[in-house]
Order: structure tokens, then sequence, then C-alpha cells
């Protein structure tokens, strides 16, 4: 299941300032196609606190819809301090979704300051830290 994700270093770069500039906790999705993460949409609606991050449901409709159209899949991604793992309410939110939306497996995405992790949960509901490359 563990996969090696591509990122444009541009791409990478834009979504490193975009979250930088917000709080901890601004969330957003990202297109994956063909195993490259090629956009980034950034959900300016969604409530936050000082340790979670909720989606706005019409952000989420209006852009998974848009990210379908022209990729393989999506992955959630918010922002947390640099030293703060992913969270258990974190994973519980897309294993919910997955849940909800009858998905077998996902991806969720973490930037700790300018570092970006993406995970792949996968049938059993586990969770593997994928390898991203940036090129």
């Amino acid at each position: 299941m563990n996969r090696k994700i591509r990122i444009r270093q541009e791409l990478y770069r834009r979504i490193c300032r975009v979250f930088h500039y917000s709080t901890f906790e601004k969330g957003g999705l990202l297109g994956i196609h063909d195993h490259e993460i090629v956009s980034c949409y950034l959900d300016r609606k969604g409530s936050k606190g000082i340790d979670f991050y909720k989606p706005d449901p019409w952000f989420l409709r209006e852009n998974i819809g848009i990210i379908q159209q022209n990729c393989d899949e999506f992955s959630f991604i918010h922002s947390h301090p640099e030293d703060w793992p992913l969270s258990y309410s974190d994973i519980s939110y897309i294993r919910k979704f997955l849940e909800l939306n009858h998905k077998e497996t996902g991806y969720t995405a973490l930037l700790k300051g300018e570092e970006l992790e993406i995970y792949q949960i996968g049938p059993a509901r586990e969770i593997v830290k994928n390898e991203l490359i940036i090129f």
C-alpha cells in the first residue's frame, strides 16, 4: 500500500506559502492524478480551533466534484505546528468520511511548518505514511 507520491516543486512551495500565512488547523483538498499531487484548494470557510479543522460542507461538495473530473483521487490537507503529529481526531474524521462515501482507501496530508506529509488510509483502516517526491 505504501506508494511514492510526486509533487512539482512550484506547487509544493505554493502550498507551503499559502498555509504558512494561515493559522494552524487551516485546511483544504489536494487533487492527485497518477500518483502526483496536481492541485490544491484552500478551504476559506472551514471551522477551526486550537486543535481541530472541520471542512466546510459546501467547499467539500463543490471541490471534490471538480477534482474528480480531473484526478484519480483527492486528499484532505491541513496544517499543524511543526511538532504535532497526525491526531486521533484527524484520523477519525478521514475514516468516517471514507465510510460515509463507501470508499475503502483514501489520503490525508499534513503540513507541519514547511514539511508536507501524506498518509494513505487502507481497506483495514490502517495508516501508512507515503514517500513524497518533490521534483
